[in-house]
């Protein structure tokens, strides 16, 4: 139920819900689950502000209180409330994610290290091994092994019936395409991630995907999804000092100070700061090229943070193209002429400024290297970054990056040592915020899960309506006056939205695809060869 004024939530919970462990699960053990969230802080996947957004665990005195604070009230074993800091139109959605998941507060305490000390864990080492007893879903993991392989085996306590369909989920994690590729013909995985190129070999009449017919022997299916593709720019770069290694978490690391934005003599900011520079880097970008070639027409246009399917999706309308020319005279226009001698630019350090007399029109026009960023594995990724950076070398901006495997692109994310990531976004919860929020709005009110540093005091203020808001006609001028903002001073790419083709081999069952949400292992079945035949139905 919610409260007349729309700020508490009660929620009354079953009473037959129990931990792996055999642990009756209780409102105390929702609320702490919470309030660890916050007290931890995710520093490694940042996804606490889609908690952050809506409440804290904070007591009368502001001091981090794990079991609720003034903002909780534990009403009973299967019943508890929750204060908001305002309204939400979406706070249901929200803690409908894994960032709201329950977990065993007392095996958590009892693996807590340092509770209340400077280098409290708040269970996290012990919770990082999926320890027996820590939550109550249809799947425990029985091993893994991190960026590698994950066994998944059925929770006794969920499946009392011993009504499973699968005694044993296998996830192997395989970043070489033809890996994958010769795994799943083999017959050696059920399904798994296909290039688009590969199709063919399991999938025909390519050419209308919403129409896709199977070969024998595989399961070909459309997808439509909400997934966005998207290049983040980074406004307060850094670069590592001498010596450091960019695989080192705690590396050192210094901002990158190369262009004066105060206009006080000496430089105080990264270029990447001046929206001109971003908008140019937006018009640099070969959208349609990329949808239609790279993709292979599996990604549809999208002109901002909202996809099509979501609610005011229609806020929205095409700006950025591909238009070198343009970039250009943008890059022109403010200031960022062709002066640097391009062979002596580097990530951070001063370049070499060419005699006026001396230029010949091939000197660059930003003092630094540029780096732009994919991960390996990901060869869209990799064709997009060297067509953008190919044709920003062409209007003078030198850039300089490779494909980097997946945990070092994500410690140069953490370090903030890049200047153009390519990365994606699939939808935490089911509200258009959850897209305007994380991509454009400021650190300041929850947002910029990308870490770009932006914060547009328009967008900003515009998403504070969008999200706090409860009438639909508000909510959409918000939206149209964020996008109206954004379009003046982007801090990404947004490229398109993925509509592909999924394949598995015929003897597996699923349910329909949802584009909230990931594979749901529970719903999964296997049918039985029998004599060289599938014995029953999906």
């Amino acid at each position: 139920t919610v409260s007349a004024d729309g700020l508490t939530y009660t929620f009354d919970l079953r009473d037959d819900v129990y931990f792996s462990n055999g642990d009756l699960m209780e409102a105390s053990d929702v609320v702490y689950s919470w309030c660890r969230v916050l007290g931890y802080g995710s520093p490694d996947s940042h996804v606490g502000w889609i908690l952050e957004q809506s409440f804290d665990c904070n007591d009368a005195d502001g001091n981090h209180d794990d079991n609720g604070g003034a903002s909780f009230t534990v009403n009973s074993a299967t019943s508890f409330s929750v204060t908001l800091f305002a309204q939400s139109s979406a706070f249901i959605s929200t803690i409908a994610y894994t960032v709201g998941a329950v977990i065993n507060a007392e095996l958590c305490e009892e693996n807590r290290v340092d509770a209340g000390g400077e280098n409290d864990d708040y269970c996290h080492e012990w919770m990082d091994e999926a320890p027996f007893g820590a939550g109550t879903n249809a799947y425990l993991v029985q091993s893994w092994v991190r960026e590698d392989r994950l066994v998944l085996v059925p929770n006794w306590m969920y499946w009392e019936a011993g009504d499973y369909n699968i005694n044993r989920h296998t996830v192997s994690i395989v970043t070489e395409a033809t890996t994958r590729l010769l795994a799943f013909t083999d017959g050696e995985v059920d399904f798994g991630s296909i290039n688009i190129e590969d199709l063919v070999n399991f999938c025909e009449n390519l050419e209308d995907k919403p129409n896709v017919i199977s070969k024998d022997g595989y399961i070909c299916s459309y997808r439509e999804t909400f997934t966005t593709t998207l290049s983040a720019f980074n406004l307060h770069p850094k670069a590592l000092d001498a010596g450091e290694d960019n695989t080192n978490t705690d590396a050192n690391s210094s901002l990158i100070l190369n262009h004066d934005c105060d206009g006080d003599g000496s430089n105080d900011c990264s270029v990447m700061e001046v929206g001109a520079v971003r908008a140019a880097i937006s018009y640099a970008f070969d959208y349609e090229t990329h949808r239609r070639d790279t993709y292979d027409n599996s990604l549809a246009p999208q002109y901002g943070p909202i996809p099509t399917g979501f609610l005011y999706a229609d806020t929205q309308y095409e700006t950025f193209t591909y238009n070198l020319a343009y970039a250009e005279q943008l890059l022109e226009d403010a200031g960022f002429i062709r002066q640097y001698d391009c062979t002596s630019l580097t990530r951070s350090e001063a370049p070499v400024v060419v005699a006026e007399g001396d230029r010949d029109g091939t000197e660059c026009r930003l003092p630094n290297v540029l780096g732009v960023m994919a991960n390996e594995g990901n060869d869209y990724r990799i064709a997009m970054a060297g067509q953008l950076a190919e044709a920003l070398g062409t209007i003078g901006v030198a850039t300089a990056g490779d494909a980097k495997p997946w945990a070092e692109y994500l410690t140069m994310y953490y370090t903030r040592t890049w200047d153009i990531r390519f990365s994606g976004w699939a939808p935490d919860y089911l509200d258009p915020d959850n897209y305007w929020s994380p991509f454009a709005g400021g650190h300041s009110i929850g947002g910029d899960a990308y870490g770009t540093g932006y914060e547009n005091s328009d967008v900003n203020d515009a998403l504070v309506i969008g999200r706090t808001s409860q009438d639909d006609d508000t909510r959409r001028q918000a939206y149209e006056d964020a996008f109206a903002a954004w379009i003046l001073d982007p801090n990404m790419i947004i490229i398109g939205q993925y509509n592909g083709v999924g394949v598995k081999h015929d003897d597996i069952c699923s349910p329909p695809y949802a584009a909230i949400g990931s594979a749901h292992w529970f719903d999964y079945d296997k049918l039985p060869m029998v004599n060289g035949a599938l014995v029953g139905s999906c």
